[in-house]
């Protein structure tokens, strides 16, 4: 067992560039290979264990693959047996829906009692874009004994495909013991197929001071403890397992470091020659260096706002940028707040002038561009996003538009922050139905542009889930997401089905009645895309969505809450019984009327397409159910019999159904 072990080892160093074990190798020694219960059998392997082999786990080396670089993973067994055994691994992907590319086969000696990782490879070019699946089957004597499949992404660039997560954690120099502790945080998000992350708050000054000279400092905002030789470690994690490092950015200074920037450089700031704009708490500047005490632990900003109307100034922010980059290792940036010029008086280069609301907008725009060129030059595959909509996109195109255009082209990652709180009171998206399509106006808005729409959302239960449903089928992207607080199982199906849901080729289709028509009751009208693949092939894509059981976010909150407090008053009710050595009573919660969080599943949903919508010459090839529950497809019967429609029959829908219909002619 040592032996194949050692070599699993040494292709695994050829592969990462002496770099880090294969994926997420485990930190303590696995089980002993007849120890089968103390296995963490992967997602979906099915074993046969009358044969005594088991397949473990199907693991691509990394959640996204930056093309071109080679496509790796492992395949783990263990022989439980007294004997030795000879299998054969049979390895494939599955890209697109369910195209088999790159079969690969190996024959593996196993001894008794004993454990095999076995790597296989493929060239980028093999595999293509998108999402796919790494498929393993095991043959014992002839016989398929096992099977499984991981998912994985490829891309060329960093937001096309991008679940973009929250960070692995703040204050680095606090929150972990040791490199071990960042590795684990960062492993977390890839167990959860969350594709990126975004450190912030880390910089001694998000503007000004990205490229710290010290092993270990005070952020400007939030006052994290951070440390360099683990954010550099963090972002080579993400590199090594394909959840890749974005940094937070800003054209607003804090902190300590930026009241001494500004004491080098005044003219940095607005203000300069007159009242400086810098909200200085010069008690606060004076100890924000000073390491706390334990327990003692306290946090601000003292706010410094820079001059983006003044391309010096901003040149500083461009090279701090660049240099952080190098630095740290980041893929992309995402700013909360970029660099935008201010319409009124202003100085620039020594003179005052005045900006228009028109000349602050084109001044905005040149800045980004500015950044955008400077960073191709050093990093031409590096990623830009800001958070920029507010629920309200329509206001940016009417107010900024050469910004917003600037912003959207080459990919740009364009984030909806408000649109998380969509539960409260006097949110413009309360109402569902209102959510639902302000998501997809918003992401083909910003799709046309060349960009990508990323929202944050819910964070908890029944409202999370749909939020997130509202998001993938609209073709936005998730935000911000916190790994550990996931309650659904969206973001693995949207791995494998990425070209579902992202692929710059799908076009929506408004209006579609005439072309598809689905009973009432299920949201699909927002939802129905067309692909072409080439002359004569080509997709209609028709999500099915079960509407929430409320109809507002506020009112499925207050459900969520409502379950809860009945939760911990039946824990109360039990607690005090069991002090007591009685029976508990829960008859003042029997009495209540139940609370409806999630609706009742559909059954028997039938959708008819026209043909004479499509053009008679097209032709129905299969048609294909997505289930992003369990993130697979199978096929499902088309009638055709009809003069005036085909007609697929769903089932069952729960929450979320994707169908795809393949057409020739």
């Amino acid at each position: 067992m040592n032996g194949v072990t050692t070599r699993w080892v040494l292709a695994v160093c050829l592969l990462a560039g002496g770099g880090a074990a294969l994926a997420q190798a485990p930190t303590t020694a696995p089980p002993p290979a007849s120890d089968i219960s103390k296995e963490r059998i992967g997602f979906g392997v099915t074993n046969t264990p009358a044969s005594g082999i088991y397949l473990v786990r199907v693991w691509p080396e990394k959640l996204l693959f930056f093309r071109p670089e080679k496509i790796a993973g492992m395949v783990e067994l263990v022989n439980v047996g007294a004997e030795k055994r000879e299998v054969v691994i049979q390895a494939h992907v599955t890209r697109g829906l369910d195209q088999t590319a790159g079969v690969r086969s190996k024959a593996v000696e196993l001894a008794a009692d004993s454990r095999a990782q076995v790597v296989f490879e493929w060239p980028a070019k093999e595999v293509g874009l998108f999402g796919h699946a790494m498929v393993a089957e095991i043959s014992l004597g002839g016989k398929v004994i096992a099977r499984g499949e991981e998912f994985f992404g490829v891309s060329d660039a960093v937001w096309d495909i991008a679940i973009s997560g929250n960070h692995p954690m703040g204050s680095t120099a606090d929150q972990v013991k040791d490199m071990a502790g960042i590795a684990a945080a960062v492993d977390g998000f890839r167990a959860k197929y969350v594709n990126t992350f975004e450190k912030f708050f880390w910089a001694p000054d998000d503007f000004g001071e990205m490229t710290p000279s010290e092993e270990s400092w005070y952020s400007g905002q939030a006052r994290y403890h951070e440390r360099a030789d683990r954010i550099r470690r963090m972002c080579d994690r993400g590199w090594e397992v394909g959840v890749l490092p974005t940094t937070y950015g800003k054209s607003i200074g804090s902190g300590s470091y930026a009241r001494d920037l500004i004491r080098r450089r005044p003219e940095l700031i607005h203000g300069y020659g007159s009242v400086m704009n810098f909200q200085a708490d010069t008690e606060e500047l004076a100890r924000w260096q000073v390491v706390d005490e334990p327990g003692k632990i306290w946090q601000s900003c003292n706010w410094a706002f820079y001059n983006m109307n003044d391309p010096d100034v901003v040149q500083h922010g461009i090279d701090e940028l660049i240099g952080s980059m190098k630095q740290f290792g980041w893929a992309a940036v995402r700013f909360d707040g970029h660099f935008t010029a201010r319409s009124g008086k202003v100085r620039v280069k020594g003179e005052v002038t005045e900006f228009t609301a028109e000349r602050a907008d084109a001044q905005s725009a040149a800045n980004h561009k500015a950044l955008k060129d400077q960073m191709g030059q050093v990093n031409p595959a590096f990623g830009f996003g800001d958070n920029y909509v507010d629920c309200d996109l329509a206001g940016r195109w009417q107010n900024n538009l050469r910004d917003a255009i600037e912003l959207c082209r080459g990919g740009g990652h364009v984030m909806d922050e408000y649109a998380q709180a969509i539960e409260g009171g006097n949110h413009p998206l309360r109402r569902w139905e209102d959510f639902a399509l302000q998501m997809v106006k918003h992401a083909e808005q910003i799709r046309r542009m060349g960009g990508h729409y990323f929202v944050i959302c819910h964070r908890s239960g029944i409202l999370e889930r749909y939020h997130t449903i509202g998001v993938l089928a609209a073709g936005a992207h998730p935000d911000n997401v916190v790994p550990w607080s996931i309650d659904h199982p969206y973001h693995r199906f949207a791995t494998r089905y990425s070209e579902i849901l992202w692929h710059p080729d799908l076009r929506y289709v408004w209006n579609p009645y005439g072309l598809v028509v689905v009973r009432a009751g299920v949201w699909w009208e927002n939802y129905v895309r067309e692909q072409v693949i080439d002359a004569t092939h080509r997709r209609l894509i028709v999500h099915l969505v079960n509407p929430p059981a409320q109809e507002t976010a506020t009112e499925t909150a207050e459900a969520m809450r409502e379950v809860k407090r009945r939760e911990d008053r039946r824990r109360e009710i039990a607690s005090q019984a069991a002090a007591k050595k009685e029976a508990p009573d829960f008859a003042e919660l029997d009495a209540l009327l139940p609370v409806k969080v999630a609706p009742d599943a559909r059954a028997d949903i039938a959708v008819r397409v026209v043909p004479d919508a499509l053009g008679k010459e097209w032709r129905v090839a299969r048609a294909l159910l997505l289930d992003p529950e369990t993130a697979t497809h199978a096929e499902i019967r088309v009638d055709v019999g009809d003069p005036y429609f085909w007609e697929l029959r769903v089932p069952k829908l729960e929450f979320w159904a994707v169908i795809v219909l393949e057409l020739e002619r």
